[in-house]
This record gives C-alpha cells, structure tokens and sequence, in this order.
C-alpha cells in the first residue's frame, strides 16, 4: 500500500486537453507520465458513468451478486487463468458472464509501442509481427497461453493487435465492471512475457494464413513491387523490407542462416519494448482517480530505459535519417506490373521528406486537396472528357511506408480506362501540367480562401463529429500519441484532425524541389500485359533489369519478353526507362506557367456546400427534447419537473405522437414520414427515399441495366457530390430489388439542395426520346460506365467469401441475379435500353416513393 501511494506520488501530469475537446464531447481528460516513463492518458466516460448510475439505481444495487463476481475473479487469477482447461466449458456460466454491463458502453485500452516493421531486422523480416502474436501466448503472471482472451471473450469483449511501419498497436474493449481485472493482464504483456517455443509453430502458421489472404491483393503486390525496386539493399535501408512476414521469412531463411527467431524475438523485446517508447490509452466508467490507480498498480513495472523523463522531451526515431526510400536507379522509370484482377491504373509516385513536423499546416494534404480534386477545372475531370479515366486520388498514406520518420510518399492514383492505358504519357503529362499551374499560382500567391475554406470544413468536422465506440476511440488516439509523431501534450486531441496555419513555403518547396519528373517513378498496372494466372507456369527472374521495347500503340507490348518476378508476391513485372525526350516534355509543361484554355485546368471554384447555419430547429411548442418522455409528462404540463440527470426506466411507457414519426403526405404517388431529432441534437438530417420501379430486377439484363443506370446518374453527379463530400454531405444512390434508393446525410443548412440537385438528375434520364442521353453524359461518359461496370462483375467472384455470400443470396433470393448473369447479358445493353428502364411506366412519376427522414434538424415545413 505504501509502494503504491509512493507511486502515485511521482506521476507526473501532463498539460490539460479538455480545452480541445469539441463541445459534444462530455469525456474528462487527464494526461500522466509514469515514473518509468510511461505516459498514459485517462479519459473517464461520464457519459457511461451516468448510464451506470442510473443502472445501479434501477436495477438495485446486488450486494451479494457483486461480491461472488469479485471473488470468483480473485480465484481466476489464481486457477482458472493460469491453468489449461480440462474439459469443455460451461456454456450456461459463460453467456451469464458475457451478458455482465448490458446496455452500457464498454471500457477499453489501447497500448501503442514505437517499433514496427521498418525495424525487423534483415535476417528475420516480420519480426515485429511475430511478437505481436506472441504476446498474447501467456506471461509469467498469467501463465497460460488462452489467459487474455480467454477472460476478455468470457466477459464479452473484444480484443486485437496490428503491426506498421513504425509502431505496433494492442487493443481491447470489455464491460465496465471488469477493465481493472482486464488491464492487469493487459500490462503483463509488456512486463515479463513468456514468448514459449511451444507457442512458435502455431502462431508461424497464422502469420502464414493472414500472408495467404493477401498475397493475391493488388494493392499489397504493388507495394511489394515498389519495395523490391526502390534500389537499396536489404539492411542498408527499411524500405526494401517485407513487413508482413511468412513462414519463408521467420523459418526457412533464418534456419538456413543459423539464426534462431525466438533468441532474435527476445533480444528485439529487450531493445524496443520499454516504458518511454509506450503510449497507454484507457477510457471507462471511472473516475481519473479510479483510473489512475489502476494504470499505475499495473504498468508500473513496464520496463524502464533511462531517468529524468518530462512531457518536453523529444523522440529521435532510430530511422530518422536513413535517407530517402528510391535510390536515383529506381527513378525515372516505369515499372509495367500485372495485376490478379481486371483493372487498369497508373501511380505515381514522388518521394519527399517526412512530413511529421508539419502537423500545423500539413502541406501535403493542401496540395492533395487540389491535385485530387474532382470538380470541373479539376485533372479528373480533364481525363474524364477524354474518356481516359474514372477516378483519382493524390496525398500522403497516413500509414505504412508512405508516411514515415524518414520519409513520405505523395502518390497520384488514377483509375484508366482501356483507352486512356495506350494514352499514360499523355495522363503523365496533364498531371505535370496541373503542377506547373499550382507552382505559377505559388510563385504569384495562392488564393487564401483555399486554405480558408479547407480549414473551416475541418475546424466544422472536428467540432460536430460522432461519438466514436470505446475501441476506434483508444485505437485513433493511441495512434495520435505514436512516439514517431511527437505531437505536443497538449494537442493530442485536435492536432491530426486541424489545419492551425497555412505554409506557402513549405508548398513552394514540394513543388519546386520534388513534384518533378526527376524525382518520380511510374507504376501502370493492366490486364493488357496479361493476369497473374497467365504466368503460373511462365519462366522468370527475380533478377531486376531494364528492358528496352519500343512502344506499340502507345503501350508497352510485353510479348516475348521474360518477366520479372518479385519473389514474395510472386508480382510478375517489367522494368523500362523513361526517354530522355519524354523527361524533358514532361519537365517542360511542369515549369511555373498558366495551362492553354483547351486544357480546361483551373483552380477548384469556391465550394457553395459549405455550410454557414448551425441553428437547431426549434421543437413544436407541444413538445420537449427528452427524447423518451412519455405522453403523460407532455401532456400533464409537468416538463419542468423532469430531471434529465435522471436516467430512463429499462421500458419506456407510451410515446407523444409528436416524438414519433409523422406520415406527412400518403398518397399513390408518394408517402412522407418525417422524425425530428430529439437526440443527437446536432445540425444534421438524414434524407431517404425509395423508388419503385417495376422492371428493375426483371431480369439479369434489366438489372445490369438498373445498375449503369445508377453508374451514369452517379456519373453525371460526381463534381457536385464531391464538393459536396468536402463539406460532411454523404450521398448513396444504388439499385435495389423494388428499384432505387437515393440517401443523403449530414450538415442540413444545404443538403435539401444537394437532394434537389440528385433527384432532378434522377428524373432528367427520363424523357420521350429514350435514344439519346441526358445532356452532360456524353457517349464516352457512358463507355467508360459500362466498361467500369463489366470490369466489376468480372472481379465479383474473385475472393471466395464474396463468391459464397453471392451462392448464399443467391439460393434465399432467386431474383438477385449475380455478377456473372449480369456479365453475361451485357453484350445487348444499349443506351435505348438503358434509358428505358428510367422512362418505364411504372417507373418514378407514377412511382410510390417512400420518403424518410430520421433523426432529423429539418422543420416539417421545409420539405
């Protein structure tokens, strides 16, 4: 007992954080810093705690029932945790535990250590992962290898863990009642783990199984790719390592190297795993102090490095400056990559220094914001008119190797279709364009209202956001205190979420000295060089050399060429130089200058989504915003005497009819319902509607048609709901058996006029002449839709699960055609037919729409 007050004694407490917290969050901060450099932050969920309370209240307070759970987890931690069950388990006992805390929201923790892939060593690649399994096999506390999930699962929690690039995260939620119990076994992993040669086998063969599940994902290969080419040697730099780890790289190579993975495993826990390289997350229904003394009873003997610790001192990752991740032999370059499903894509790929220390003005999300813009003035939009492309993204990762201490990545991805593959150089040089014009306005002076409008939609984001679950809580703001980050105490909360200042010289320099050809390389992934299943069989080198091919058509033309292989993916690939004549074309058009008109490339316009009214609605005058007081308290006139610290009885008696939903309008053509929000009491609404449409499902054809049809309104949307996306406005339209269904959510102050603008494109697809397209979808637009769609139902059956939940659907619902019917019917779409299902009879107008809007800031009146 006196240990323990002399512990409390020595914990530091860092700067407060309830100053930035946004107005809806009722959560209680407190920062510390333990004695052995642990820093942890306690969040007490007075909103759970009130739910406890009034739980106690309700149910009474079972004495005896507490008692015999306390005890019988005193006995646990001395029996039953630490021993091999003998038996099968007692079901009954076990749904009586996991039902423990119903109704109220779960505690959790989350632990975040400053070591990951990038610091396995090279003879063990995957190291880092591997640990993170075998912490969970027991410690010499908790002995027995099923300790942890076996009394997070009988509790009914949930537990997980997962490996980047520089840090490992530990996760659990579990009912309030147990965290103390949860977070002393929780804290054992990180104080004395056993790590037993008898748990290796098995947990090297999940390791496998999860390698297995991604070895045929597109995305994972191309990285292998990049990390395979980026023309370091294995040791000299992180990048060319193989974070995820398999059998071959754990086992097989270190055997063959006389390296024994477990000594490595316990030597690597001994040199990253201590106190001030942690971060400790937990939230519950306890007070600061309550938490408080569980953190410190149980992380206090977390190994400890060091002496003199303090909230101000800075962390030097061990990688800082190992350099860049492409050697000047792995740029200037295309690498031709074949991919396992039907696709098309480019990438490229600049690399530039870290930008960790630019969490105030973040300039590499500020130029993401122009370069992946999609409204009109936009490079998608100039690649769509061409129909060369269908969707862009550009920015910095915020994980994984594209975000690190040493380094970033700025990617620009860009989804091409089968025309624009033969025209990459010329999308390559548009791109370039778009540069130029950004480094001509940097050079004359951005337009402030950019940054000024970014930063208000963020600043409007962070203040109305959702109340996170217990777990995503812990894990994002675990993440936000990764040693690699080093972000102030006191902005933990906010300083990811915030742009606090605007750069331009920070912008100037990533346009200048690294938005070059020169400092770039070229990924293109397609099917025109073949699919991974063509190459089975096929002779390859994992030996990297440049072939030299002229280009047929545009594009590289691979046939009778050996292709190289990476050899953990097994991506087959080819290696080509950029001319010199094309470096400098590009170079050229990326000089600071204004692009030709015909290139239709301009800064985005002002966003008309923002929104500036925040008001609530006010409630009929009959009314009151406790959301379940019964009929008799309304109309009893007794309101004021309502206590809303008061918590509501487990059944609640009748509602007022003005508390539940109203049917407005009920005719043939249309039904209504309209729910104001007594709840969430934020400036948001949510609108849906339904529409029947008689032939939609009709047939394998008709529904493929149904689902362009979708594609094409989309289309045709896209640059208002993507403005619109900027400002928190979600908008879904998809085809459904009895039709369609539209749904629109977020800010209300202009969403009415978003759903306006969808239903009116909605209703232009119908007209007299079904032959002919709505003006603004031209015949490409709807080429390109239809190929995007083909190409989708094509890669539908390529992972089991999907192709099972397609059977499964399939076999209840004989009228849900699957990708392959759909597929198969597409050679007789036709843009007579397609417009024909939207300008059926029993379609739209004379359809019956079912109109919702639920938990709603939007008056009656205003639909």
């Amino acid at each position: 007992r006196s240990v323990g007050m002399a512990l409390q004694n020595d914990v530091q407490e860092g700067p407060d954080l309830n100053a930035s917290r946004n107005p809806f969050d009722k959560k209680e901060y407190r920062h510390i810093l333990l004695p052995n450099g642990l820093r942890a932050l306690l969040v007490s969920d007075t909103v759970a705690m009130a739910e406890k309370q009034t739980s106690d209240i309700d149910g009474g307070d079972d004495d005896d029932s507490k008692q015999t759970d306390t005890e019988e987890d005193d006995d646990q931690e001395d029996g039953d945790l630490n021993e091999e069950a003998d038996g099968e388990e007692d079901e009954d006992e076990f749904d009586e535990e996991s039902d423990a805390g119903g109704g109220i929201r779960s505690a959790a923790a989350a632990m975040i250590v400053g070591v990951g892939s990038m610091y396995d060593p090279p003879e063990v690649q995957g190291l880092s992962h591997f640990l993170e399994h075998l912490l969970f096999m027991g410690s010499k506390k908790y002995p027995n290898e099923n300790a942890y999930d076996k009394f997070i699962s009988k509790h009914g929690g949930s537990d997980n863990a997962y490996t980047e690039s520089e840090h490992t995260v530990y996760y659990f939620d579990i009912p309030q009642e147990h965290l103390e119990g949860a977070l002393d076994i929780f804290a054992q992993f990180f104080i004395e783990p056993l790590m037993m040669e008898s748990s290796v086998e098995r947990e090297l063969k999940s390791i496998e199984s999860e390698f297995q599940l991604v070895k045929n994902s597109d995305g994972c290969r191309l990285q292998q790719v990049m990390c395979h080419t980026c023309g370091h040697d294995l040791g000299d730099h992180p990048m060319p390592q193989f974070s995820w780890g398999n059998i071959q790289s754990l086992e097989e190579v270190p055997k063959a190297k006389n390296v024994d993975p477990l000594t490595k495993l316990r030597e690597f826990f001994e040199e990253y795993y201590y106190a001030s390289n942690m971060r400790l997350v937990v939230v519950g229904a306890h007070s600061l102090d309550e938490l408080q003394d569980y953190v410190v009873k149980s992380f206090s003997e977390v190994p400890q490095k060091g002496t003199n610790f303090s909230f101000d001192a800075n962390y030097e990752p061990k990688i800082k400056n190992v350099g860049m991740p492409f050697t000047s032999s792995s740029l200037q370059k295309v690498y031709y990559v074949v991919p396992v499903r039907d696709r098309h894509a480019i990438s490229i790929t600049w690399q530039v220094p870290s930008q960790m220390k630019f969490w105030k003005s973040k300039p590499c999300d500020y130029l993401a914001h122009l370069i992946g813009h999609e409204a009109e003035g936009s490079l998608l939009a100039a690649l769509k008119s061409k129909g060369w492309a269908t969707a862009c993204c550009a920015g910095v990762g915020s994980e994984g190797y594209e975000n690190a201490s040493s380094h970033a990545l700025f990617i620009v991805s860009i989804t091409l279709s089968e025309e624009g593959i033969t025209h990459w150089q010329d999308i390559v040089e548009e791109l370039y364009r778009y540069v130029g014009m950004l480094r001509y306005h940097s050079d004359k002076g951005l337009p402030p209202w950019i940054f000024e409008e970014l930063k208000a939609m963020q600043e409007m984001s962070y203040r109305y956001e959702d109340e996170p679950s217990p777990e995503d809580f812990v894990e994002n703001m675990a993440e936000n205190m990764a040693p690699a980050y080093d972000l102030p105490a006191d902005r933990l909360l906010d300083a990811l979420s915030l742009l606090y200042e605007f750069d331009p010289v920070a912008v100037a320099d990533l346009l200048d000295h690294y938005f070059t050809p020169a400092n770039s390389r070229i990924d293109l992934t397609s099917t025109k060089f073949g699919r991974a299943a063509d190459f089975e069989d096929a002779k390859t080198s994992t030996t990297i050399e440049v072939v030299d091919a002229p280009l047929t058509n545009g594009l590289f033309d691979p046939t009778g060429i050996m292709p190289l292989q990476e050899p953990l993916f097994g991506a087959q690939y080819w290696c080509q130089n950029i001319s010199n004549e094309l470096q400098q074309k590009w170079t050229a058009v990326s000089q600071a200058q204004l692009p030709p008109l015909e290139s239709n490339l301009s800064l985005p316009k002002q966003n008309e989504f923002v929104p500036t009214e925040f008001e609530l609605k006010p409630l009929p005058k009959t009314d009151i915003d406790q959301p379940l007081a019964t009929e008799e308290m309304i109309d009893g006139g007794d309101k004021d005497d309502l206590d809303e610290s008061v918590g509501f009885p487990p059944i609640p008696a009748r509602l007022h009819p003005s508390q539940l939903p109203s049917l407005l309008c009920d005719t043939n053509i249309l039904k209504l319902w309209h729910l104001q929000d007594r709840v969430f009491k934020r400036p948001t609404a949510e609108l849906r509607l339904l529409v029947y449409c008689a032939d939609a499902g009709k047939s394998p054809l008709h529904s493929a048609c149904s689902d362009l049809l979708v594609r094409l309104i989309s289309e045709s949307l896209n640059e208002v709901v993507y403005m619109a996306s900027m400002c928190d406005l979600s908008t879904s339209i998809s085809s459904v058996d009895s039709g369609f269904s539209i749904r629109v959510n977020g800010f209300d102050h202009k969403l009415m006029t978003l759903f306006g603008i969808m239903l009116d494109t909605l209703l232009s697809f119908r007209g007299e002449d079904s032959s002919t397209l709505p003006r603004g979808i031209e015949k490409e637009r709807f080429d390109l839709c239809l190929e995007s769609n083909r190409r989708r139902y094509v890669n539908a059956g390529m992972q089991a699960s999907s192709l099972a939940s397609d059977v499964r659907i399939k076999c209840l619902t004989p009228k849900m055609w699957s990708p392959n019917e759909k597929v198969c019917r597409m050679t007789d779409v036709r843009i007579v037919f397609t417009c024909s299902i939207a300008n059926s009879n029993a379609c739209v107008l004379e359809a019956q729409g079912n109109f919702q809007l639920g938990h709603s800031n939007i008056s009656e009146n205003s639909l």
